[in-house]
Formats: structure tokens, C-alpha cells, sequence
């Protein structure tokens, strides 16, 4: 959930002396193009409404009274209830992982 709500840098592999950087960033601020109002090309400010939502509709999933929330421990609860899209985007809140762990979690998507 920190890697869909929240936002990360991956090693530039290649192409290097195009670009200055050695990383991309990546994540929900800099890939989730519907949030956020441009003009002129730039980022304005943004109420990140249907992130909130999001928020809301996880945020419920996760109570001990749902199928799901019913599932998780005390201390699991806790620790998803910190997780925020619309934080994750105004924020640009960053988690660091490893190589092989974004390999993984991006995984779950092919074999989805």
C-alpha cells in the first residue's frame, strides 16, 4: 500500500548520458496525472478530492468490523491506517525499496 499511495526513485539503467539524474522518481505524485489542475504546463494547487475518497473507502476496509479488517491484527491496523493517497500525493511522501522488492510488487500486476 506505501508503494501505490506514496512515491519512490528507481536507478536509471541505460540511457544515462541523456539525462543528468541517476534515478527516476516515480509514484502517485509524479505518474497520477488526473490529480492536480495544470496550467501553462505547471502543477497548481489541488484539493486531491477523489484521493480522499480513496482514502475514505480504504480506511474503511480496514476496521475490525469488515471481512477484511477482521483479518488483521491491532498492530497491522495501525500501521495502514497511517497510509494516505491524497498525502501521498500532496506530500510527495517517499519510501525508499529496494531493487528487488519493486521488482516483486510489480509482479502482482503481470500475474494479476
Amino acid at each position: 500500500m506505501k508503494f501505490i499511495s506514496g512515491n519512490y526513485s528507481v536507478q536509471r539503467k541505460g540511457a544515462n548520458s541523456i539525462k543528468s539524474s541517476k534515478e527516476v522518481k516515480s509514484g502517485i505524485y509524479y505518474n497520477y496525472k488526473l490529480c492536480g489542475e495544470y496550467k501553462e504546463g505547471r502543477k497548481g494547487e489541488y484539493d486531491c478530492a477523489e484521493l480522499k475518497h480513496i482514502d475514505g473507502f480504504f480506511q474503511s476496509l480496514i476496521k475490525i468490523h469488515t471481512p477484511f479488517g477482521s483479518k488483521l491484527t491491532a498492530a497491522q491496523r495501525q500501521e495502514l491506517s497511517k497510509i494516505s493517497f491524497a498525502k501521498g500525493f500532496t506530500h510527495k511522501f517517499h519510501h525508499d525499496f529496494d531493487a528487488m522488492r519493486i521488482v516483486s510488487i510489480k509482479s502482482v500486476w503481470r500475474n494479476a
